[in-house]
């Protein structure tokens, strides 16, 4: 949807950072590899850099970043995998926090036929 311009999608230095590492540790992707994507993500989203700072989620420190961002960027909803800290949370601030097949529903669901 973003590569589309549907919707529009924030990002931080710290959020890439993390998905490096994530693509390098758990997928395997050469250094080329991230690199294309990092800049191809980078261009098609919004770099925000939080001035909030926010310890909503005690366990996991880094998970606040991803908050701040979310409320830095003033955005609807967060877009997480993470079941253990951020998805129990569902809103904060008025931000919905969805997992990825949470947020495709909402915007494929499809009225069904009337009469």
């Amino acid at each position: 949807m973003a590569w589309k311009g549907e919707i529009d999608v924030t990002i931080s230095p710290f959020i890439l950072k993390e998905l490096m590492g994530t693509l390098k540790k758990d997928f395997g992707w050469s250094n080329e590899q991230i690199k294309n994507t990092i800049q191809r993500i980078k261009a098609k989203t919004i770099s925000i850099r939080p001035k909030i700072k926010v310890s909503v989620v005690k366990e996991k420190d880094d998970d606040n970043r991803i908050l701040e961002c979310a409320i830095e960027g003033n955005v609807q909803y967060l877009i997480s995998g993470d079941k253990k800290h951020l998805l129990p949370l569902k809103e904060y601030q008025g931000i919905k926090i969805l997992s990825p097949a949470q947020f495709i529903m909402l915007f494929t669901y499809v009225e069904p036929p009337t009469g």
